[in-house]
């Protein structure tokens, strides 16, 4: 994500706040609704973004933040809360927080931020150019890019022929999609384990075992980003070549492998098998 980008969209919303308060004969002070899963850098870099245009907070604009977590059935309700206190617009980080403010406001802006989702292909706008609704933000489309991981996975493991696919069934059919495509260019036979929670990541490397995988691609969700130190460890103990976009910094010295990119901090990382004992080969940008 490009904070400045980012930085940029949430200012032009900032815009309209006046104006909108002058029309309606309101002069309160403007209400921002920020739905996430964690509470981490967004926040405050969210929050130094509106300070850059002129807006800080408890002095010309209130920042209304609700935590989610991982618990799922609470979003209905947060999001409700939200838009019961009358915010100007909702920042809502992730797919489950766009569609939960989706189905409660038709009315109300909502900038989503989401790094695994086609908004398009989802039914969520109807176009990129004329998206029309209530919905704009930042997406990044990633479903391509599971076939570039398995290209990735197959070259540094040539003997690769049964691949295992772990997938957040609950937003991840895009991505998953172009995985099997990817597999099936590349002569592989596909294992499918869609997870739904942070339970089922020990049940997935297990069977992946059992079958006999010869590796693992692990697509991208914000369940799976916050499961990520547990499936580097599953993933080192099973001994499986795994890739996946993220992985926790402190497991990069246990033979993981990391590729950057410089706009977007997506992490491609290769667990490495000790038992193959093959040298780690690093495949470039």
């Amino acid at each position: 994500m490009r904070r400045r980008e980012f930085i940029t969209l949430l200012g032009g919303a900032a815009t309209t706040w006046p104006i909108t308060a002058r029309a309606q004969g309101q002069p309160r002070v403007p209400r921002v609704g920020f739905l996430q899963g964690v509470q981490n850098e967004n926040v405050a870099v969210f929050v130094r973004g509106l300070k850059d245009q002129g807006y800080i907070e408890g002095q010309n604009v209130r920042i209304e933040t609700r935590i989610y977590g991982t618990k799922l059935d609470r979003l209905s309700d947060l999001v409700n809360e939200i838009v019961g206190l009358q915010c100007n617009v909702i920042v809502a980080a992730a797919p489950y927080a766009i569609v939960a403010a989706m189905k409660a406001t038709t009315t109300v802006p909502i900038i989503g931020i989401d790094l695994e989702s086609d908004p398009v292909a989802n039914g969520w706008v109807a176009s990129i150019g004329r998206p029309g609704g209530n919905l704009t933000g930042l997406f990044l489309d990633l479903p391509e890019l599971s076939g570039k991981q398995i290209e990735f996975l197959k070259e540094v493991v040539p003997t690769l022929a049964r691949l295992a696919v772990i997938w957040d069934s609950t937003i991840g059919s895009a991505q998953f999609r172009a995985a099997e495509t990817g597999a099936r260019a590349l002569g592989l036979e596909l294992h499918s384990f869609p997870i739904q929670s942070s339970a089922d990541f020990d049940n997935a490397f297990e069977t992946a075992k059992t079958v006999r995988t010869d590796g693992v691609v692990i697509l991208s969700s914000p369940l799976i980003m916050g499961a990520r130190v547990h499936i580097a460890e599953l993933a080192l103990n099973a001994r499986l070549p795994t890739i996946s976009h993220s992985v926790p910094e402190d497991r990069w010295a246990h033979g993981l492998w990391a590729q950057f990119t410089r706009d977007v901090q997506t992490r491609c990382v290769l667990c490495r098998s000790n038992s193959q004992g093959r040298e780690s080969r690093r495949a470039s940008n």
